[in-house]
């Protein structure tokens, strides 16, 4: 494999421990993108364009308001809502005439509606720029784990995914070759399953610790298995685990 900017990136996701690598990627390039549309993207004809058909969806509206720069973000947003008022007065129009009609009539055009006043949410420019770079990630990270032996000594010590994630790297690993694909498919599952068991059993181990049997017992790794947890299913790094705390 070429050495490239992507190589660099997983290498060094995968060096970092806990959580999943993906989601520390993942967060990354949103940070970046934020900034991106925040820069000088923000006077960019092309991109403004690009701004007024698509739009952000609510998180990242979210982020790039909290991001503290308003003239930038006011800047694509004024163009924006004049072209998004455009199209849902146009839409709004025919939804109204529409109901003179048939219900089958007036749903087609309430469909329209909807898209011209929520399409944002769907079409959100951060979000498609993340889903493209991270199957550019993902990706390599396969291809990486099949060519470079540095790599998968890095990746078998893991500790698992991301639901989401791991169900995108099974998925590319579906280009590979019979062999290949069946070893890292093999690995990727055993990683999986047993991040999934280890928390299984440390959800427990927490329950237990407000059995009033271990009263004074210390605190170990259980201590931060809930939001552990909640990482794994809902796809996040979670930073603050350990600023977790044992009260109910």
């Amino acid at each position: 494999m070429g050495y490239k900017i992507e190589t660099i990136s997983v290498y060094e996701v995968f060096e970092q421990k806990g959580g999943c690598p993906f989601c520390r990627l993942e967060k990354r390039l949103e940070k970046e993108y934020i900034e991106y549309y925040l820069g000088s993207a923000a006077m960019t004809p092309e991109i403004r364009i690009k701004v007024n058909r698509s739009g952000f969806c609510a998180k990242h509206l979210d982020g790039l308001y909290n991001a503290g720069n308003r003239l930038p973000l006011a800047l694509e947003l004024n163009t924006f809502m004049q072209s998004k008022s455009q199209r849902m007065k146009k839409a709004a129009a025919g939804f109204v005439s529409a109901c003179a009609g048939r219900e089958k009539r007036a749903a087609a055009a309430l469909a329209e509606l909807e898209q011209a006043a929520q399409g944002h949410n769907r079409d959100c420019l951060i979000c498609a720029s993340l889903a493209d770079s991270m199957e550019r990630y993902i990706d390599t990270s396969v291809h990486l784990y099949i060519d470079q032996a540095r790599f998968r000594e890095l990746y078998d010590g893991c500790g698992g995914f991301c639901t989401r994630h791991f169900s995108s790297l099974l998925k590319a690993c579906l280009s590979l070759g019979a062999k290949d694909r069946q070893n890292f498919a093999r690995k990727t599952c055993e990683l999986q399953l047993s991040a999934m068991d280890n928390l299984t059993h440390e959800l427990e181990d927490f329950t237990k610790m407000f059995d009033y049997r271990s009263r004074g017992r210390e605190w170990g790794s259980e201590r931060t298995a809930v939001a552990r947890t909640a990482a794994l299913l809902g796809g996040d790094t979670r930073p603050d685990t350990e600023k977790d705390t044992n009260k109910a």
